[in-house]
């Protein structure tokens, strides 16, 4: 046709460009017009090829380009002999072949094709094919069939259960067949049934096929070039099928497992599965194969029957593309990790434990065991994983149903309706959920609930996972895999940082107001943008993966500015140093030790002191100390005397009230003794502690001082007749490191 006729606007551009020779390596024999109206342009092009040539690839190649509206344009290789390469696109008949030069959709493509890049497009392929360079050697093997047929959905126990002699699946398919899925269970779908049977083909090197099986006997010589006698097979997979009315009536979906090497002799790399949609139903298919023949519905037995090669050869296949279900191993590498089947026990399936266990489910990590007293209620579904179907339910059964539901594997083993602090007639699951756990995920975002967690002998690494109150804000403790930092002291470590960190001084401020979802007095919710906690969760399953990775505890916070940037706050967390006396335990550790050493160096040669800031647990008997605030400037300091001064003092502990919410505030005071004395007290201490007893008794709590010496730090609690003292650092050994005197 003449080039003026030219329909397509790529067609057009191609042809003005070899037509005006804007590039010299190419140029124009002709345009014809397909039967369809496609556009098709023929053009030579010159390759540039090496003496010694992997595949037969000449310096001159004449080829064409067939445009067709909203396709990618098909080039053809017009040379009769051209060689079976890699790369090649299968179609109907082998001739012409059909180079495969893109790998991305036209609508991709589109978008920055041009004819010069087009013609130096062919000229690569063609010059990458005749080096046998174009297939890179760390690329993978190439499929014996490409893309762009219906997905058939494979149990993701497919080759497992193959190997224990199942042969047989049901197909459930879409009503306009657009996707397959199939299955071992026997189902009642409506509509067409399907069945589907396996084969198992013989180790072949890579390569695609060289054209589009159409029929039984084309998929046969397909097949037949991995060395298996493909007709025989399917006889054989056939005869051992019920013959049912419905089993007759149905279609058969052949399965085909192809074991791939990249050269002859080398070891199976890869392997490939493919399937076949036969046209006619099994009753006709059997027939062909010559395995019986039908008499008013029924299957009667031939013997001595042979195939029809000509029935074979009318019986019509469409390709699908199988792919497996979902596995924990196929969820991982999606998401570039490790599978782990550590054993999770989860506190709370709230707004935030919810969607981490599903963002982590997802990732591939964990048998899950949740553990919530809680039921869904409509209001929770603005920030929940479950929906508003599913208000009422208890929401671990939900987020069971949930998380179960995206795996091949089971996520969730068993699903604990319980309090965790009064679990009642559920107290053996809850007892044995914690007992055989790995690792213990606390979402409660309550403090009763990771004080206790802390100090149940379960031996399970724990982890607490919660938002600040605004939702801005997310917090991640995780224990050490030895727990030797409890997560109780992680806890304080972490009200440590926010009176010390100036990005942290609104941490703990209230959100903007509570929404009551009922009538009670206590129907009330926070005010936390589903925004927020699917940023959060999302940070918090990849922290927890990358922490539970290593064996070292963990403290990380994270906040979010109203632009949606986050920052984050790493603290180095710090073992846990503990002790007991006169019935209360003291817990601590090197952090807070050595900035009192600090201090106290600073002024070795006189008396200085301060506050001790910390908390009281009356429940576990327990005084946590964190921090201090140092000498006010109104303090008296002498080489053997200090007066601690009370300057400014009520505003910082006051400060530090409000930044931790309450949660550490003044315990007790310390000082100092200079160099050259020992820390054992002095009439004067004893004075102050008689003073600080009286203080501290009608909040009823027990005194607690600190004298840091030159070699130790003595302790007292609730009474000076009897003290432990802590060996400095630098004077220690394992078994001096406590001393109770």
């Amino acid at each position: 046709m003449d080039a003026g006729a030219l329909g397509s606007a790529m067609a057009k551009d191609l042809w003005l460009f070899l037509s005006r020779g804007l590039n010299p390596h190419a140029k124009a024999l002709e345009v014809r017009q397909g039967s369809h109206g496609e556009d098709t342009i023929v053009f030579e092009v010159d390759v540039e090829v090496s003496q010694v040539r992997v595949h037969d690839i000449r310096p001159r190649e004449r080829v064409s380009a067939t445009f067709v509206k909203d396709h990618l344009p098909e080039v053809l290789a017009l040379r009769a002999d051209f060689p079976h390469v890699p790369h090649i696109n299968p179609r109907d008949e082998e001739f012409p072949r059909s180079l495969c030069l893109y790998d991305e959709s036209f609508d991709e493509l589109s978008l920055r094709w041009t004819a010069a890049e087009f013609v130096e497009r062919v000229r690569w392929w063609l010059a990458e094919t005749a080096s046998g360079t174009l297939h890179r050697h760390d690329q993978p093997l190439e499929p014996i069939l490409l893309d762009g047929f219906p997905p058939l959905i494979l149990p993701a126990d497919l080759l497992p259960r193959l190997q224990h002699g199942a042969k047989q699946l049901t197909v459930i398919a879409r009503s306009d067949l657009k996707v397959f899925w199939a299955t071992w269970e026997a189902v009642s779908p409506n509509g067409p049934r399907f069945f589907a049977v396996v084969i198992e083909c013989l180790p072949h090197v890579h390569g695609v096929i060289r054209r589009r099986p159409r029929s039984i006997s084309d998929v046969a010589d397909v097949l037949g070039e991995t060395g298996i006698d493909f007709i025989e097979m399917l006889r054989d997979r056939v005869s051992q099928m019920d013959r049912t009315p419905v089993s007759l009536n149905g279609h058969l979906i052949l399965i085909t497992i192809l074991p791939k090497q990249r050269r002859t002799g080398e070891p199976i790399e890869a392997l490939e599965f493919w399937a076949f949609l036969i046209e006619k139903p099994i009753s006709e298919l059997g027939e062909a194969l010559g395995l019986w023949q039908m008499q008013s519905g029924v299957a009667g037995h031939l013997l001595g029957g042979r195939p029809d090669p000509l029935a074979l050869a009318a019986m019509n296949v469409d390709v699908l593309n199988p792919r497996f279900e979902l596995s924990r191993a196929g969820a991982a590498v999606m998401n570039g990790v490790e599978p782990s089947e550590i054993k999770v026990t989860a506190i709370g399936m709230g707004a935030l434990g919810s969607q981490v266990a599903n963002n982590l489910v997802r990732a591939g990590f964990g048998v899950w065991t949740p553990i919530d007293q809680d039921f869904l209620l409509p209001h929770n579904v603005a920030r929940h994983e479950m929906s508003a179907k599913e208000a009422g339910m208890p929401k671990v059964e939900g987020m069971r149903f949930r998380l179960n539901s995206i795996l091949h594997e089971q996520a969730v083993a068993s699903a604990i309706e319980a309090n965790i602090l009064h679990p009642a007639d559920k107290s053996f699951e809850v007892r044995t959920a914690l007992d055989e756990a790995e690792v213990i995920l606390d979402f409660s975002a309550s403090l009763a609930v990771g004080r206790y967690l802390a100090r149940d002998p379960s031996p399970g690494r724990r982890c607490s996972v919660f938002l600040n109150p605004r939702g801005s804000d997310l917090v991640i403790l995780c224990e050490d895999i030895k727990r030797l930092s409890r997560l109780d002291w992680l806890e304080f470590q972490y009200y440590r940082a926010l009176i010390n960190e100036p990005g942290l001084i609104d941490h703990l401020s209230p959100d903007s107001g509570r929404i009551r979802y009922a009538r009670s007095c206590r129907d009330l919710t926070s005010r936390v943008p589903q925004h927020l906690v699917a940023l959060h969760s999302g940070i918090a399953a990849g922290t927890l993966q990358r922490v539970l990775r290593g064996e070292k505890a963990f403290i990380g916070i994270w906040h979010a500015d109203d632009n949606m940037g986050v920052r984050s706050f790493a603290v180095k967390p710090s073992l846990l140093e503990e002790f007991s006396a006169n019935g209360w335990t003291l817990a601590t550790d090197e952090t807070f030790l050595n900035r009192i050493a600090k201090l106290r160096g600073k002024k070795s040669k006189k008396e200085t002191g301060g506050v001790l800031i910390g908390s009281f647990d009356q429940k576990t008997k327990t005084i946590y100390l964190v921090d201090t605030i140092c000498s006010p400037p109104d303090s008296e300091e002498w080489p053997t005397l200090y007066i601690r001064g009370c300057e400014g003092l009520k505003a910082n502990v006051d400060e530090i009230v409000g930044r931790s919410d309450g949660q550490i505030g003044y315990v007790g005071e310390w000082h100092s003794h200079p160099d050259g004395y020992t820390t054992e007290p002095s009439e004067d201490d004893r004075t102050v502690f008689r003073w600080l007893d009286d203080h501290m008794v009608r909040d009823g709590r027990p005194p607690v001082m600190l004298i840091a010496g030159e070699k130790d730090f003595r302790f007292f609690l609730g009474s000076m007749d009897a003290s432990v003292v802590l060996k400095r650092t630098d004077a220690r050994t394992p078994e001096s490191a406590h001393q109770i005197n």
